[in-house]
């Protein structure tokens, strides 16, 4: 951990989440309780992880949305099934990716947010009214909104048109803009529909970010980092994080889309610090990650 702290401080990038993503109950209460000890007992690492993302694992199940994730490990939520791994975590944890599909009435999202934690929605097939009914009940955001979802989708009624015409209901729409997560018109295009308020850019970066091409971990999963640098999991291929980590993105994003410093500094820095880093007592000198670290 003070290895990968120090290597995205060398990249200018001075905050970012460790992710945790979808696995048993067992494991999950050893992570999140491996990072909240590590964050209480090392200053310096406490300093760059302002905290936890977990990730899962109450996810849709179904093949795309589940993504990369173990779906034999994905449950329902419930407040009584969060409550243990909240108290691994202890305030470390800052954020939950969830599905409002697996949240029947929005009622953990209500609880989590009680606790003071940003929920997001993500790796979902919601329709209208669950998404609606989530965000009723405190839902703020969704993850790296065009991934986690099957390649082929319904032409209208689908997961992307769905938030799309929700927009004004969401504080928050994050995207990995890699360049293979999303092609570059698209994050264009949803910069334009989203707004620079609203839109903010995480990296999902994991162990293999930024190294020579092989195989990297990913929880109990072996990714395999292409030649390209894109992480690819199983026979499918399918992205497994980015191998891009924040600066990279910015400097893509400069010479793909012509943004301009103030507008990636608004994605990359000053938006992920208003959202996921409210309970931060620092700030961010450079970016935000969202990083695929597991403890």
């Amino acid at each position: 951990a003070l290895q990968c702290a120090h290597e995205l401080s060398q990249r200018g990038i001075q905050g970012w989440l460790a992710t945790i993503i979808t696995d048993s109950d067992e494991n999950l209460r050893h992570k999140l309780r491996q990072w909240r000890e590590l964050l209480e007992n090392q200053p310096e690492l406490r300093r760059c992880a302002r905290g936890i993302h977990l990730e899962g694992p109450c996810l849709s199940p179904h093949r795309g949305y589940i993504g990369a994730h173990p779906p034999e490990h994905v449950q329902l939520a419930t407040p009584e099934r969060f409550k243990p791994w909240l108290d691994a975590a202890g305030d470390y944890l800052k954020l939950v990716t969830l599905a409002p599909e697996q949240d029947p009435g929005g009622r953990t999202t209500a609880w989590l947010r009680e606790q003071g934690i940003v929920v997001a929605a993500g790796h979902t097939n919601a329709d209208r009214d669950q998404l609606l009914t989530t965000l009723d009940a405190g839902l703020s955001g969704f993850t790296h909104l065009g991934n986690g979802c099957p390649t082929d989708l319904p032409r209208h009624d689908n997961i992307l048109l769905r938030v799309m015409s929700l927009r004004h209901h969401f504080d928050w729409i994050s995207v990995i803009a890699d360049g293979d997560h999303v092609p570059y018109w698209l994050l264009e295009l949803w910069l334009e529909w989203f707004g620079t308020d609203r839109l903010l850019v995480v990296s999902d970066a994991m162990s293999g970010s930024g190294m020579p091409s092989g195989h990297y971990p990913i929880g109990q999963q072996s990714i395999y980092v292409d030649p390209l640098g894109v992480p690819r999991s199983g026979q499918e291929g399918l992205l497994a994080g980015s191998g891009a980590t924040l600066d990279t993105m910015w400097q893509r994003l400069a010479q793909q889309l012509g943004w301009t410093p103030s507008t990636l500094t608004a994605l990359c820095v000053t938006n992920p610090q208003r959202t996921l880093l409210t309970h931060s007592t620092e700030q961010a000198s450079h970016g935000t990650e969202q990083a695929s670290h597991h403890g």
